[in-house]
């Protein structure tokens, strides 16, 4: 927002002469300010504006009751006034420090620069600000500050400008920092309402869109029906959107899985997705008609999906319900059809019922049931 130039572009600016000679300008500001200027019964003070920059790259006016000078001469200004608030992490803010027309400057003057304060809740706040170069308007200066809204949520934001204890002004006006809007998604979902990921197969993709021009940190959070899994995630998300892989876990059939994600103190939105158990099925090498006698080899084919977390799966035989293999390992190796598939040799045992019970990341084949004569 300079003179006769863009908001928050530096460019060439005009120099012209003033009515205050010399180079040592801080102490004729003080000066000035201590001994008040001809004509004026108290001392002047900065006059201090906040603009906000708009989706659409102008500048909106969020402090109506201080306006910028017209002698100013900025542009880049929005047609239309803003509310006073602000995104937390996103809105980007620019505050205008007048010195009004009352301190004047030589154009070889140094013009001490203003110090601009944020306070939140009344404490003093950390938060940068970046005092740009000195504007003149004839004789006249004023200074541009840019900053970004804080990332605390609050209802008293107050920011205030001094070059010493006599040349010092507030705003009157608090400011709002609100939650910026975050949303969720599951990409493999279109219908959210009805979204259904198979547990411990491959990742979940998770849509994040954030507002503004700014990376940030997100803070990804997992619960399984309601109770939070030990470590959560983070993200760098760029706007408009980011999408992040997250391994889908391996959960109860007819789990809820629910992602929130955490931008600052806001409050985190989130998403649900409901775990299905993955097909997983296991077949005896003499499928489909089996005639086994006590003593007779024959493998075990175990077949899971593309993509499951497990390496292996645990194969476990009973006989007349008396266990013979108890949770067997056996490898899981990907095949050219797309799925995970082991293999395992077993040997028939003695006579009666013979039953065969498979599991790959804690989900269930349906059980191989052999009468052996």
């Amino acid at each position: 927002m300079k003179a006769r130039n863009d908001l928050g572009v530096p460019k060439a600016r005009r120099s012209l002469p003033g009515r205050i000679p010399g180079d040592g300008m801080k102490y004729a500001l003080l000066i000035a300010i201590m001994c008040g200027c001809e004509g004026l019964t108290t001392p002047p003070q900065p006059a201090i504006s906040v603009l906000k920059r708009m989706p659409e790259g102008c500048f909106a006016l969020m402090t109506p009751a201080t306006p910028p000078a017209d002698a100013l001469n900025l542009y880049g200004t929005c047609s239309y006034q803003a509310d006073a608030t602000l995104m937390a992490n996103v809105d980007e803010a620019v505050v205008v420090i007048d010195y009004g027309p009352d301190v004047e400057f030589d154009a070889t003057s140094a013009v001490p620069p203003p110090v601009v304060t944020v306070t939140i809740d009344g404490a003093p706040a950390d938060v940068p600000v970046t005092v740009g170069d000195v504007q003149r308007v004839g004789s006249r200066a004023f200074f541009e500050a840019t900053l970004r809204a804080p990332g605390q949520l609050s209802s008293d934001v107050r920011i205030a400008a001094s070059v010493n204890a006599g040349f010092a002004a507030s705003v009157d006006q608090p400011f709002a920092v609100i939650a910026p809007p975050v949303g969720l998604s599951f990409a493999e979902c279109p219908d959210p309402a009805s979204c259904e990921l198979a547990g411990a197969v491959g990742n979940a993709h998770l849509v994040i869109d954030i507002p503004g021009d700014l990376s940030q940190g997100v803070v990804i959070h997992s619960q399984i029906n309601g109770i939070e899994e030990a470590q959560p995630l983070d993200a760098s998300v760029t706007p408009p959107e980011t999408t992040v892989a997250i391994p889908v876990p391996a959960a109860p059939d007819g789990s809820t899985w629910t992602l929130s994600a955490h931008l600052g103190t806001a409050a985190a939105p989130s998403v649900s997705a409901t775990i299905i158990a993955p097909l997983i099925t296991a077949q005896l090498s003499c499928a489909p008609s089996c005639s086994l006698a006590t003593g007779n080899p024959v493998g075990l084919e175990i077949d899971a999906p593309k993509g499951i977390a497990a390496t292996q799966a645990l194969v476990t035989t009973r006989l007349n319900g008396v266990p013979q293999l108890v949770a067997e390992p056996v490898a899981l190796v990907p095949d050219p059809g797309g799925s995970a598939t082991g293999l395992l040799a077993l040997t028939v045992p003695g006579r009666g019922t013979w039953t065969i019970d498979v599991t790959v990341a804690g989900y269930a084949a349906p059980a191989i049931v052999q009468s052996i004569p």
